[in-house]
């Protein structure tokens, strides 16, 4: 419930009384620009108004359409206020979220040259009969892209507060209550300190599904390359943290490429005066900070770290060198069920943890490290799994006695058989980029994995909005394959529509390519049962066409009826469907597919998913049915499977189902 804020108690009195509403929303579109908007309903704003419309409403709020705002200026926020937008870009893409051409859906904000985006002011104070009365500003940005941005003052300056040295916050400075969802932060910087976002001390921020993209900090003593924050409370449910202070990362030309403080400049530095450590505390949980060319995160703060993975960075997970748990009641960290590994700095340095010690540290769930300063925790649930080795693409070799050998990251475009346990990082469902867990064809069963079923204490969603089914390590839950069925409809004598079955795969990879020799053949899988013999052996993930004989129906009421004929061609990754001569209508059939996940099934005749297929075709007509009559027995192609690349493509776009 928004409180009385930016116009004061007297409204209150007058929207009791039926005279008068307690705020404005107003809708950006023709004749009503963003900045016409926040001048509409920003208190004591002198800019344009434009046509802008107001509706009367319990908070103040602007809604903007998706498609590119640029700003002149800075906008200075001075009241409580909802900017809604159309939404972020989804992350879906090749580039990881490059600047480039708008997303469908992207609502985008484009900082002035040489400028911040947003100033938010920490109060907001009005006279009501004579008594002044300050309400903080409450603020919350959702489903937009900020791109580019610039520190060009002091941030504390800026707000009011008392100055601290430094140009701080790229794209955002803080000083009210601010809260981002479904918000990216992309090619912003800052000469000294937060190079995305500052928030100031009496500030507080919070994160839901936010992402922060190729941010960077100009100084060698600056710190905060994507977020810094000073003396504040700090809230992380669900964020990606990627490519700040990398050279390759897609930014605007504004924004440097590289932090020159090298590992001594953090991802997140969440600073303060950690002698009252009690009283300042951070909550993190589905975290990923992943492929940042920079140290991930720095605290001097009550950290609890749930279910996040912080990998593949320069170095992981610090806190001061003077920290111990003298200063709290409890140990000032907690990391809990969480995945701290494979930070490597240029020097090829092991650096997952620094400073943190059992003193300091309270292990409360499992842990997966490869003990580069990490410590083994101080409470008998705890659980640490070692590394033994570097392979030669630098990732870390895991160490479980009597598993099979595997690696922390796969390596990207190496494909199902790689021995990566978190596929490389990129859309596996909902807005963030992520690593989900993956099943190897190495496991003999799912106790090999040391990530799937490790937690204690999970939280109730992952990084990607999905429910937990067991308690794994790490941002993301392994969601397990599941049957599920495919319509499709075309025209006689014209290629049906495609589709795909990704969306059945959860996070399985289908079995390769059956090559000969190979120890994960069909024959293999599926040794001494009724299915030897059904399994197409050429078929990527052992698909084939279910016969009536495996349904329990009779010839006399087939169930599978193709119409037509399945071939599956192995080597393009594709089902080939080919109808009998000129019919139309309907067909439908079973395709059976087998799973890294789905071959460890208890039951030797059922390591498979079950895909029903329906394929409707109606029958040309017109000058079109004459044009392709001469056409319509040549064989249609329905593409159902898009298989090549496996473990490293994701397997949909936009949701988990």
């Amino acid at each position: 419930m928004e409180s009385l804020r930016g116009r004061g108690l007297v409204l209150f009195f007058l929207w009791a009384l039926g005279m008068g509403a307690l705020a404005d929303t107003v809708t950006v579109g023709t004749g009503c620009t963003f900045e016409n908007a926040i001048a509409s309903v920003l208190p004591n704003s002198s800019g344009s108004k434009g046509s802008c419309t107001t509706t009367s409403s319990s908070t103040i709020s602007i809604t903007l359409p998706a498609g590119e705002v640029d700003l002149s200026k800075t906008v200075v926020i001075n009241t409580s206020i909802n900017i809604t937008g159309a939404g972020a870009l989804a992350n879906t893409d090749a580039t990881k979220g490059a600047i480039g051409s708008l997303g469908s859906n992207e609502t985008r904000i484009v900082a002035p040259v040489g400028q911040r985006a947003f100033v938010i002011l920490p109060s907001t104070s009005t006279v009501t009969g004579g008594v002044t009365h300050t309400t903080a500003n409450t603020v919350s940005l959702s489903a937009l892209s900020i791109v580019g941005g610039t520190a060009t003052d002091d941030c504390a300056s800026a707000l009011g507060l008392s100055a601290v040295q430094g140009l701080n916050g790229g794209a955002i400075c803080n000083g009210g209550v601010l809260s981002l969802s479904n918000v990216q932060i992309r090619g912003a910087q800052a000469q000294d300190h937060g190079g995305g976002l500052y928030s100031a001390s009496g500030s507080s921020l919070s994160l839901t599904t936010t992402s922060f993209m190729g941010n960077a900090v100009l100084s060698a003593t600056g710190n905060g390359a994507a977020l810094y924050i000073n003396s504040a409370p700090l809230s992380i449910s669900a964020a990606t943290f990627y490519a700040q202070c990398d050279t390759q990362a897609a930014a605007p030309a504004t924004a440097p490429a590289a932090c020159p403080g090298g590992t001594q400049t953090a991802v997140i530095a969440d600073v303060g005066a950690y002698t009252n450590i009690a009283n300042n505390a951070a909550q993190m949980s589905a975290l990923t900070i992943s492929a940042n060319k920079a140290a991930a995160l720095y605290s001097e703060t009550k950290l609890t770290l749930q279910n996040s993975d912080i990998v593949n960075n320069w170095s992981g997970l610090s806190v001061p060198a003077g920290l111990s748990s003298a200063l709290a009641a409890s140990a000032v960290v907690g990391i809990n069920d969480s995945i701290i590994a494979g930070n490597t700095n240029p020097g090829g340095q092991e650096l997952d943890c620094l400073n943190l010690s059992s003193s300091n540290t309270l292990l409360t769930y499992s842990l997966l490290t490869d003990q580069g300063g990490c410590p083994t925790g101080t409470q008998t649930a705890s659980t640490s799994i070692g590394f033994k080795a570097l392979d030669n693409q630098g990732n870390v070799i895991l160490a479980q006695s009597g598993a099979p050998e595997q690696t922390l990251l796969q390596v990207p475009g190496s494909g199902v058989d790689a021995p990566g346990v978190l596929a490389p990082l990129d859309n596996y469902g909902g807005n963030l980029l992520t690593h989900k867990p993956r099943f190897l064809l190495a496991y003999s069963s799912r106790n090999d994995s040391p990530i799937m079923g490790r937690g204690v204490s999970c939280i109730s969603s992952d990084a990607r909005g999905d429910k937990s089914t067991a308690c794994d390590l790490g941002a993301d839950f392994y969601q397990f394959p599941s049957s599920g069925s495919l319509s499709l409809s075309g025209i006689q004598g014209q290629p049906v529509t495609s589709g795909n079955l990704n969306a059945q795969l959860g996070d399985s990879d289908l079995l390769p390519y059956d090559g000969a020799g190979s120890q994960w053949s069909c024959a293999f899988v599926y040794s001494n049962t009724s299915l030897t013999q059904q399994a197409q052996s050429t078929a990527p993930g052992c698909a084939w066409v279910v016969p009536d004989s495996l349904t329990g129906t009779s010839p006399a009421t087939e169930t599978t009826n193709t119409r037509g004929a399945v071939a599956f061609n192995g080597a393009q990754d594709t089902l080939t469907y080919t109808p009998n001569g000129k019919f139309y209508g309907t067909a439908n059939f079973e395709v059976r597919l087998t799973t890294t996940s789905s071959m460890l099934n208890a039951d030797p005749n059922a390591r498979f998913i079950t895909e029903t297929v329906l394929v409707t075709e109606q029958p040309s007509s017109g000058l079109s049915s004459q044009s392709l009559s001469g056409a319509t027995d040549l064989p249609q192609i329905l593409v159902l499977l898009g298989w090549l690349g496996y473990a490293s493509r994701r397997y949909r776009q936009g949701g988990q189902s």
